[in-house]
């Protein structure tokens, strides 16, 4: 009896120890801009692009270990467009047979300065998808076919790079056409005034290492991930990767040859903009730069980069003392069939009224300043767009179907990462890391074959305001489902370590 229980248990040491082998990674980047003149993306009002600022990228970093693998594949854009994304799988299919496409995780890094494919005209767009899906192909090739022997190790630290922008108010404001729903918060609203309650939530410090290193211990690239989306040049009117570009730079300058592939937390509701101390901050600025700025965001652009680098370095010092070159990789993918959102009768009621003032504004402009009236004037079509959504949604609730996102669950020894696709809020992020097995967990948004989409908390839908209710695909309820399918399945993926009961018997 003695010697069968020994045997058991060897058994089990292998069953465990098979899931772990040697780790290859391999890394690549390669530019998506354009300088061409095109629409950007990020905002309702129209913005012809002047030229190009600096480089738009995508970056792909391919782990396997001969048992699972992934490729994480971060492109510099809005959100990832589906018809691309699907198109370089579909290459990746016929090109790349060892490497099947349902294990590339695609990611975007929500910058607001990037091609707005819908607006931009016809054949200038279709040039641009074809170039930017044969560079994002080109990526996840290169880094795919460079994999070699290496080592990972992790680590975190607490860095400020975004603020919550929901202000919230003691009596209700009444919404934007086709914008914000009726309610007590407003995005980026005022703060000195007397019925100013508080800042709605908190947003993301913890900033989420993965480095990989050659079988030497040299430093070969990281993945960030941070609550933080790069829209500090919003109104910039050049193609910009933001504040990346600024950290790319940086890197190349202390981490000569080392690849970043940023990823963004769960962060829906954060911001660049602090929500107030305003006047501090422009104090702030003179007295560092003394000067002007250069472009818009410049100086807050440096100063999130810098912070970012700092930290980066800082979780790095005791990060590199535990590194790792055999590990399990277990990657799952599934799709998910959310709970959709229905908007009220107060919502619907709105936005047939914002249809009727629509219809007044294009026949009777009530704008005199030219700029006003030009912004104004190449949002109605956006606008427009949203309240005949609403007015579909809310006459056809009882049949609106359940609707699909393609979730990512994967492990990395004792890392976990969890995908989704839409601008999800801080706080289910929150409900997945706390909950989680894993020794750091990183939640990965606006990732997937589709485009998203916000999805706000219980808590803010109540509030109303921009980025909630009718503006979400996906109810609350749906937004806590992708927290109960990631934590269950993050509790599978890590109880691959765990002899069941019955073998312990």
């Amino acid at each position: 009896m003695k010697k069968q229980t020994i045997i058991i248990g060897i058994l089990l040491v292998l069953a465990v120890c098979v899931e772990a082998a040697p780790l290859k990674i391999g890394w690549a980047i390669n530019d998506i801009s354009t300088d061409k003149s095109v629409e950007l993306a990020g905002t309702f009002h129209w913005r012809h692009s002047k030229g190009l600022r600096d480089p738009l990228m995508a970056t792909a970093l391919a782990i396997d270990n001969g048992e699972d693998c992934v490729v994480f594949l971060s492109m510099d854009f809005i959100s990832p467009p589906g018809h691309i994304v699907r198109r370089v799988c579909k290459r990746v299919k016929a090109e790349i047979p060892d490497l099947p496409p349902e294990k590339i995780i695609f990611n975007a890094t929500h910058i607001h300065t990037g091609v707005s494919i819908g607006r931009t005209e016809k054949k200038l767009a279709e040039e641009y998808c074809t170039y930017m899906s044969n560079q994002i192909f080109k990526s996840i090739k290169e880094a795919w076919e460079s994999r070699k022997p290496g080592q990972i190790a992790y680590g975190y630290d607490l860095v400020v790079t975004a603020f919550n922008r929901r202000i919230v108010y003691f009596n209700e404001r009444k919404g934007a056409i086709g914008t914000s729903p009726r309610g007590k918060a407003v995005l980026h609203g005022r703060t000195d005034v007397d019925d100013f309650s508080h800042v709605e939530g908190g947003a993301d410090p913890f900033a989420n290492y993965l480095y990989t290193y050659d079988m030497d211990g040299k430093l070969t690239g990281a993945i960030i991930n941070v609550g933080y989306t790069a829209q500090v040049s919003i109104k910039d009117v050049y193609v910009s990767s933001d504040t990346w570009h600024d950290m790319r730079k940086l890197m190349a300058q202390h981490h000569p040859g080392v690849y970043i592939l940023p990823q963004v937390a769960a962060a829906g509701e954060a911001t660049f903009e602090q929500p107030y101390y305003k006047e501090a901050e422009k104090r702030r600025y003179r007295l560092i730069y003394g000067r002007k700025e250069a472009y818009p965001g410049e100086f807050q652009r440096k100063q999130i980069a810098g912070r970012i680098l700092t930290s980066f370095d800082r979780a790095h010092t005791w990060a590199q003392k535990e590194k790792f070159s055999d590990l399990p990789i277990k990657h799952v993918t599934k799709t998910l069939k959310l709970d959709p959102s229905v908007p009220s009768k107060v919502d619907y009621e709105a936005a047939k009224e914002g249809l009727k003032k629509i219809a007044e504004y294009r026949a009777n402009p009530p704008w005199k300043d030219p700029a006003v009236k030009k912004r104004w004037m190449s949002s109605l079509k956006g606008r427009e767009s949203v309240c005949k959504r609403i007015v579909r949604k809310y006459e056809n609730a009882d049949k609106l179907p359940k609707v699909p996102m393609e979730f990512h669950a994967l492990r990395i020894g004792d890392v976990g990462f969890v995908s989704e696709r839409y601008e999800y809020y801080f706080e289910f992020g929150q409900r997945i890391q706390a909950r989680s097995p894993f020794i750091q967990t990183f939640v990965i948004q606006l990732a997937g074959r589709t485009d998203g989409g916000y999805l706000a908390t219980e808590r803010a839908s109540e509030n109303g305001g921009y980025g909630t209710r009718f503006l979400c695909p996906v109810s609350p309820k749906g937004g806590h489902e992708i927290v109960e399918e990631a934590v269950s399945s993050l509790k599978k993926l890590k109880a691959m370590d765990k002899p069941n009961q019955t073998d312990k018997k």
